[in-house]
């Protein structure tokens, strides 16, 4: 699986100039992993997109950006980008990236919520968070959830997760990349754990998995359709999309959605 970027292509020729300053190699693929990364960059690139349609004034907050160019690859010519992340990651996005007056960089914890007070108001606002959610704790991920909703009632938030199986072969140093080898991480949450995590969360909130649908390689129906399985729907990731409830709405939300499908941009 491929994606067509030609801005992270400019990057990592950047990042392969500058090689002894930035550490091991970065961006060597592992066939497996990559399409692994590809897969999930498509299905996000496909609900931001989707949520674009909808919205083309949106605000898109970016959790953990590292660096990530989504948005050269969904940029409407209207949407307005904040990218939060630790302040050495944003100094090297602002060395690599190239530069925009629709893109804000925060150099702050994502839990902190420092970055909160920089987000305009008024605006459509989708909040993702890429391969980060799963490096934190199960209490900091609902913590932080319950915030968002919180101070941003009616909105919508994008978040991926990893399966027990993968949390336990990154606390065994078993995931690699090239020869990046993916940090230990702390949280796992499947397509069949989202009940418990919609009855953690204030009365209306919305759960939706989202399956991604135009997956291709040898995994292609275990992305599409795995989670309809029973065995397998514990074991597989899980792409979330949260709509937190507005304000003054207490009322139940509807029936968690584990079988929501989008049109996937290919």
């Amino acid at each position: 699986m491929h994606l067509h970027d030609t801005v992270a292509q400019e990057v990592l020729l950047k990042i392969q100039r500058r090689r002894q300053t930035l550490g091991p190699v970065m961006g060597r693929r592992t066939s497996l992993m990559a399409h692994y990364f590809a897969q999930r960059a498509r299905v996000f690139d496909a609900e931001i997109r989707l949520f674009l349609s909808r919205h083309s004034d949106a605000v898109v907050v970016n959790l953990g950006e590292g660096l990530d160019t989504q948005f050269w690859r969904v940029d409407n010519g209207q949407l307005r980008w904040i990218g939060v992340d630790m302040p050495d990651v944003i100094r090297l996005r602002q060395e690599l990236m190239p530069p925009s007056d629709r893109v804000t960089h925060i150099p702050c914890s994502v839990l902190a919520l420092d970055w909160t007070e920089q987000v305009p108001s008024g605006a459509p606002l989708l909040i993702t968070a890429q391969g980060l959610f799963m490096y934190f704790k199960p209490g900091q991920v609902i913590g932080l959830l319950r915030a968002l909703g919180q101070r941003y009632p009616g909105h919508t938030a994008i978040f991926d997760t990893a399966p027990w199986w993968f949390v336990g072969l990154s606390r065994l140093k078993k995931l690699r990349c090239g020869e990046f080898r993916v940090p230990a991480m702390s949280s796992s949450l499947s397509p069949r754990s989202l009940g418990h995590l919609r009855s953690q969360l204030p009365a209306g909130t919305s759960v939706a998995h989202v399956p991604a649908q135009h997956s291709s390689g040898p995994f292609r129906l275990f992305h599409r359709l795995g989670h309809r399985v029973p065995l397998v729907g514990g074991c597989i990731p899980a792409t979330v999309r949260i709509t937190f409830p507005r304000a003054g709405d207490t009322r139940n939300g509807p029936p968690l959605d584990t079988t929501f499908c989008h049109a996937e941009t290919p």
